[in-house]
Parts: structure tokens; C-alpha cells; sequence
């Protein structure tokens, strides 16, 4: 029951950190884009911050956060879970 716990949590880790970055990335990208070029400019580059941004999360899934949490909070998780 525990792995299960586990693996769930994990999922759901992994799915805030591939929002976070793609929204930060297409967030950024529209910003830099209103700034410099107005409407065109934020669409064009919300969308190319919006495939950088889905990029980085597919090529480092665990990257920080989720390899943070999964060896560091393991334990924790566990003597709450028993």
C-alpha cells in the first residue's frame, strides 16, 4: 500500500513540475515578447517558450524537486505512513 502511495505521489510531483516549467517558460517568453514586439511578439515567443519549456521537462523529468523529495522525504513518508 505504501508503493502505491509512493508512485502516486511521484505522478503527481512530476505532473506540477512539468506545469511549472512549461508555464514558466511560455510565461517568460510572452513577457520578453510583449516587451520588445507587442502582440505578434508575445505569441511567437510564448510559443517557442512554450516548446523549450516542454522540452526541458520531458528531457529532465526529475530534475531537482522530485529527486529532492523522493531521497529526502522517503523516510519521513514511510514513519508517518506506519
Amino acid at each position: 500500500m505504501f508503493d502505491t502511495f509512493m508512485r502516486r505521489a511521484m505522478t503527481t510531483l512530476k505532473v506540477l513540475w512539468l506545469v511549472t516549467v512549461v508555464g514558466g517558460a511560455t510565461t517568460i517568453g510572452a513577457m520578453y515578447g510583449w516587451q520588445g514586439h507587442g502582440w505578434d511578439g508575445a505569441l511567437g515567443f510564448g510559443l517557442i517558450g512554450f516548446t523549450a519549456g516542454s522540452a526541458f521537462a520531458a528531457w529532465f523529468p526529475d530534475l531537482l524537486l522530485i529527486d529532492l523529495l523522493e531521497h529526502a522525504f522517503v523516510g519521513l513518508f514511510r514513519f508517518f505512513w506506519n
